[in-house]
């Protein structure tokens, strides 16, 4: 029922386009009955070409391009629906990325400029594995910050006497006392950068991290660790702290928590500190 009016349109062109091609027809051949000096027989002949031509046309649109061109039409209005369409996804995910706080996406970590966090934030958290090839490529912006004694920096590493350790050695192929090996040398990386006061603080902590963090009071970089061995394109995303809903602050209750749970620094920078145990029961590795 929905072709009805179409249908009915159809075949009301077609009438009078038919009726219009017989009646030139018949203006045609009235007036070649004229005489050939005959005002009449050269006006008759020229409205009747004229109203030949029209419906001649009209019959042809029918019979042959009108289908193609609703054909043409429909697709059209496909692809307006289609883009409409993409277009509110587009609007959807903005708005709740910037809900979530997501002011922007790297499509690679590495790529990922650290310097005005690490260089001019007041106070950051840095949450890693064992951190020793971050540490190392960004030692310059590093080794800046902490010489400012007005900043304060932690750093969260996986502890060595952790049961996860075991499980992250092999997902990087390598071995536990490989592994402890980076991490203590991560320690002694940051701490000989350490100058003029600057207030150092480095953690251990005992679960799994599915994450790397960049935290700072008003800034997170966040970088999700893969699963598999192969390391592929990793991104990383920016949150702000705006707004009750942004993920900034859910990173920053997961380290609130986890900086909770460790009892202890872990080698503490302070010249007349010593070592202390995360632990009653589980010794730090010497440092």
């Amino acid at each position: 029922m929905a072709d009805q009016p179409e249908q009915t349109l159809r075949l009301r062109v077609y009438i009078i386009a038919s009726l219009s091609v017989a009646g030139a027809l018949a203006l045609l051949v009235w007036a070649l009955t004229l005489p050939t000096d005959s005002f009449w027989r050269g006006m008759l002949s020229n409205v009747g070409q004229t109203i030949l031509v029209g419906g001649v046309l009209s019959l042809a649109y029918e019979y042959f391009l009108r289908d193609d061109m609703l054909k043409m039409q429909s697709e059209s209005e496909g692809r307006i629906v289609e883009k409409y369409e993409s277009i509110s996804e587009k609007f959807d995910l903005a708005e709740g990325a910037y809900t979530l706080g997501l002011r922007r996406i790297h499509q690679k970590e590495r790529l990922v400029d650290y310097g005005p966090i690490l260089v001019g934030a007041k106070s950051i958290v840095l949450m890693f594995n064992d951190g020793r090839t971050w540490f190392s490529t960004h030692q310059a912006d590093l080794a800046e910050r902490l010489a400012k004694p007005n900043l304060e920096t932690v750093v969260l590493l996986v502890h060595p006497n952790s049961k996860f350790l075991d499980a992250l050695a092999d997902k990087v192929s390598v071995s536990r006392e490989q592994l402890v090996s980076k991490i203590e040398e991560s320690i002694r990386m940051l701490k000989a950068m350490v100058k003029n006061g600057h207030k150092l603080e480095i953690y251990g902590h005992f679960m799994p991290a599915s994450y790397s963090l960049c935290l700072s009071e008003d800034r997170a970089i966040f970088v999700p660790y893969p699963i598999s061995r192969k390391e592929d394109r990793i991104p990383a995303f920016e949150f702000a702290a705006d707004g009750d809903g942004s993920y900034y602050f859910m990173l920053k209750r997961d380290v609130d928590t986890t900086l909770a749970e460790c009892s202890a620094e872990l080698f503490p920078t302070r010249a007349s500190s010593k070592p202390i145990r995360i632990q009653e029961t589980e010794a730090l590795p010497k440092g």
